[in-house]
């Protein structure tokens, strides 16, 4: 049965930290948002949806390949 995909907010600033630790233990797709955008209404620290620029630039800089532009995905995201 295939894994469904994780997905986190940067509620606290830790969506950097949960998506680095979800793939870590074996979870092959992570959702995210390009510009961050998103939310949750009910919850006034959830600030956000996890930026896939943000996550994207943390793989880049620990040496995993993602297949991602990081330029044209920061240029789509302005």
């Amino acid at each position: 049965m295939a894994r469904p995909p994780f997905t986190s907010t940067d509620t606290y600033s830790q969506g950097l930290v949960d998506t680095l630790a979800a793939l870590q233990h074996g979870v092959p797709t992570v959702d995210t948002s390009a510009g961050g955008l998103g939310g949750c209404p009910y919850a006034n620290s959830a600030t956000g949806n996890l930026a896939t620029e943000d996550i994207l630039w943390q793989l880049e800089g620990l040496g995993i390949r993602t297949g991602l532009n990081l330029t044209k995905l920061v240029e789509m995201s302005s």
